[in-house]
């Protein structure tokens, strides 16, 4: 339902500024399509942060061209795609029964102490670039 939907993402948020996720934070976002990513997504913004997708099949210099460019502080992701990220990065593994906990343990209310300006931004997309390099 929407609800929990909405639990799940203020559960996440919650995590995620507890870990220091704020206003100008880029967080990347590294899983399958599905009510996950839909949670994580959600989730970052409502921790004040901007969400980066990164598609799990994208190449391992490209990930890590974007990861680095974007100053991402933190991915999310699961213990499938972790191996493939590049050392250094902090993680947040969803599917990690230590996180599992962590998030069960968060309040579901919508985290209230974000200052959030209209300037701030809520997600960078990285485009094919005419260089062949990425540009986000």
């Amino acid at each position: 339902s929407y609800a929990e939907l909405d639990a799940r993402a203020n559960r996440l948020a919650r995590l995620l500024v507890s870990r220091g996720v704020g206003a100008e934070s880029v967080v990347a976002v590294c899983l399958d399509r599905g009510v996950d990513a839909v949670v994580a997504l959600l989730g970052v913004m409502k921790a004040g942060g901007a969400y980066l997708p990164v598609d799990p099949g994208y190449p391992a210099e490209r990930v890590a061209y974007m990861l680095d460019s974007s100053q991402a502080v933190t991915v999310v992701t699961t213990s499938a795609h972790e191996p493939a990220l590049p050392a250094g990065l902090a993680r947040l593994v969803v599917d990690d029964p230590a996180t599992v906990q962590d998030l069960a343990a968060q309040d579901a209310g919508v985290p209230g102490d974000r200052v959030l300006r209209p300037g701030n931004p809520a997600y960078v997309i990285f485009t094919s670039g005419s260089t062949g390099r990425p540009k986000g």
